[in-house]
């Protein structure tokens, strides 16, 4: 029996580092991928915005469809939501605030941000009551510095405007319940502030 060629040798030799590599990319590939969220997570961090003024952006009022700047709301609003209409837990958020505004008012003032196309928060968001709700381009949000690793979200804002907190509620019972946790550890929120409608300056009057 002949003894193996150099080409045959060559051949297996190509086979057996195939075998072993193939496997190797496939775990080095479901790795990287793996990763990627947690790097775009990095990219959106939003603990940057806490002990920073809460981002000056442009908004469009949802029932009349005027820009406004959130400046204009500083030191009148503590909490600011931001939802997507294309979120489901938004949408049950969305919910839990058309029945709230109606009902028993809060201790604390809020803005609505919805994120996402003017027309499509209109449909879905324009008939909530009690607070200003205002459509935002995500596309300059974090040119801004508005960092959110996902919605729903909630930021506190204390008197002086900036951010002392970032959270993902449930529901809008996280929302008090983060509210509360801020008044806890003295994040500035007016204890004499009443009520979810805004003072009439920066009503959508």
């Amino acid at each position: 029996m002949s003894a193996p060629t150099l080409f045959q040798l060559s051949y297996a030799l190509l086979w057996i580092l195939a075998l072993v590599l193939i496997p190797i990319s496939i775990v080095l590939l479901y790795l990287l991928a793996q990763l990627q969220p947690r790097s775009r997570l990095l990219l959106h961090d939003e603990t940057k915005m806490i002990g920073r003024k809460m981002p000056a952006l442009s908004a469009s009022e949802l029932s009349s469809g005027v820009v406004r700047q959130i400046s204009e709301f500083r030191g009148l609003l503590h909490v600011v939501l931001v939802l997507s209409p294309d979120c489901g837990p938004c949408l049950r958020l969305m919910e839990e605030i058309k029945s709230t505004s109606r009902g028993d008012p809060t201790q604390f003032s809020l803005l609505l941000l919805c994120k996402g196309q003017f027309e499509r928060c209109r449909a879905v968001v324009g008939d909530i009551q009690g607070f200003p709700v205002l459509a935002f381009d995500a596309t300059g949000a974090e040119t801004a510095g508005l960092w959110l690793a996902g919605v729903p979200a909630t930021i506190i804002v204390d008197d002086a405007g900036t951010v002392v907190d970032v959270r993902h509620p449930a529901s809008f019972g996280d929302v008090i319940a983060a509210v509360e946790s801020t008044r806890t550890r003295g994040g500035g929120i007016a204890e004499q502030e009443r009520g979810m409608v805004v003072p009439e300056a920066a009503s959508s009057a």
